[in-house]
């Protein structure tokens, strides 16, 4: 559904009693500039960067030359819709996290997207006092690699480089506990 009729549900559920809100609510001037600004410095410090970062990964004894499929998928990380989308949760979310920082805990259904971990991080420098609570509310499979990361990115947790978890995993029974 687009943004006006997304509107037109949330005033519905509204009249029911329901309490939904629309993270774009919580957009301002301020926050859509602060948006531009940091996408803007990161396409400068990407492509400023872009040549050895490319240059260093590919390995030199490959038969075919990955240069090119390397830098393609790095410009669509960087320079694409992905990077402002996630600048635009995070600072979405950082405006909820201000609102709401009075409140002890958010619980949320965990599937592992990136708008969650804007959303995590952005509670977490925003409103460090909030208790984050990630439920796993469906089966895992195995091959679900965005589930399953490196312990060394996960060992940064604490630090502001880190790869933002919630404070619990709740899980829905003993297999996925065990995962």
């Amino acid at each position: 559904i687009d943004f006006k009729q997304a509107i037109k549900l949330r005033k519905r559920f509204h009249e029911n009693g329901e309490g939904l809100m629309l993270l774009e609510e919580f957009f301002t001037i301020s926050t859509v500039t602060k948006i531009l600004f940091a996408y803007l410095y990161l396409v400068y410090r990407y492509l400023i960067v872009r040549k050895d970062i490319v240059s260093s990964r590919v390995h030199k004894n490959l038969n075919i030359d990955g240069t090119k499929i390397l830098e393609k998928l790095c410009d669509i990380s960087f320079l694409g819709k992905n990077s402002v989308s996630g600048l635009s949760y995070y600072y979405g979310y950082k405006e909820v996290a201000k609102r709401f920082n009075s409140s002890k805990t958010l619980t949320y259904l965990m599937e592992m997207q990136a708008w969650e971990k804007a959303m995590l991080y952005a509670f977490k420098s925003a409103a460090p006092g909030v208790h984050t609570i990630g439920y796993q509310h469906t089966s895992i499979a195995s091959n679900y690699y965005f589930y399953f990361s490196d312990p060394k990115e996960v060992g940064f947790n604490q630090s502001e480089c880190g790869i933002p978890l919630p404070k619990l995993f709740a899980v829905c029974g003993e297999l996925q506990k065990k995962i």
